[in-house]
């Protein structure tokens, strides 16, 4: 086990997926919508982590190529936290730098784990599921899923984030 509580095995796999995602990346672009919603919240002053159970190195290097680096405030990947998602300890590490409470935050996730790991944190969840999986991300917990960003924009999300809400009250 390294410093990080991971075995060698997960160092190296890590490492063959940061050299895969470097190769692809010129085919990796931001789900539609993503940008405008970015900018909006950016307008509205909203602070912006990401808590990513990818490597330091890919994320920043993925958040550099697509130009997103600049919404956020702080990034919080793997080689930060002992254990992975679902375990909360991500979500819960990003929103301290903010200032934010968890229960004053919203994740937005793509995988079961990670829905599982914001609430476990006590985030509210947005899923975001493109390719029509939005059952397994509700049955992890999601409060809501989106199959991308289109036409997203804060108040219309705190409207549905409520009607949410008030449905499973």
């Amino acid at each position: 086990m390294s410093g990080t509580g991971r075995k060698p095995s997960d160092h190296r796999y890590s490492r063959q997926k940061d050299a895969f995602f470097r190769k692809q990346i010129w085919q990796v672009k931001p789900l539609p919508g993503l940008v405008d919603f970015l900018d909006e919240l950016r307008e509205r002053h909203v602070p912006l982590a990401i808590a990513t159970s990818g490597s330091a190195r890919r994320t920043h290097f993925t958040l550099e190529q697509l130009n997103l680096r600049r919404y956020f405030r702080e990034i919080v990947t793997a080689n930060e936290v002992e254990a992975s998602k679902p375990n909360p300890a991500i979500y819960r590490l990003a929103c301290e730098p903010l200032s934010v409470s968890p229960s004053r935050s919203l994740a937005f996730e793509d995988a079961f784990s990670g829905v599982l790991a914001a609430k476990g944190a006590g985030l509210r969840c947005v899923g975001v599921a493109p390719d029509d999986d939005d059952h397994r991300l509700l049955a992890a917990g999601a409060d809501l899923v989106l199959a991308d960003f289109r036409k997203l924009t804060l108040d219309g999300l705190m409207a549905s984030m409520n009607r949410s809400q008030k449905r499973s009250a």
